[in-house]
């Protein structure tokens, strides 16, 4: 109920007998108790505002249908894109990116979470295990925060 309430969020999903790790979603907490943030008291309440409305906006990305990426410089214009995503990984390191990144396919990003289609069971699962910590970073700097990848076969 946490996870559906959007109060938790997956960072690494259990896969193979590992245990799932979780982080709180400290800005949905936020929203959810603002109502009560002055019956705690107006210090309180000027506090939290102060704190949680100075956070810098989410990017909001239009997303088209991207082909895979090339390992080109990314393309001007617009906040983010799923191809500078990949070339930034590419940059980081170029065999792992051939190897496993190269054949993933944007599918859509909403609400935070992230679809992508993998050629076969084995690279989603190589990748949720091994690459998960990258490509989050990867996407998040280009599109904005992830809270969940799934994966379509």
């Amino acid at each position: 109920r946490l996870t559906d309430a959007q109060l938790l969020i997956c960072t690494r999903g259990g896969v193979r007998g590992r245990v799932a790790a979780y982080r709180l979603n400290y800005a949905q907490i936020a929203r959810l108790s603002e109502p009560c943030w002055p019956l705690v008291g107006p210090d309180y309440d000027a506090r939290m505002k102060e704190r949680y409305r100075s956070e810098t906006p989410v990017k909001v990305v239009q997303l088209a249908d991207y082909a895979k990426p090339e390992a080109s410089e990314p393309a001007q214009g617009g906040p983010g894109t799923w191809q500078r995503a990949m070339v930034n990984l590419s940059r980081e390191n170029a065999d792992q990116f051939k190897a496993w990144f190269s054949q993933l396919e944007y599918v859509a990003f909403e609400g935070g979470v992230l679809e992508l289609r993998t050629p076969s069971k084995f690279a989603q699962r190589y990748i949720e295990t091994h690459l998960l910590r990258p490509l989050v970073a990867a996407v998040e700097a280009e599109l904005g925060p992830v809270t969940r990848i799934e994966f379509k076969g």
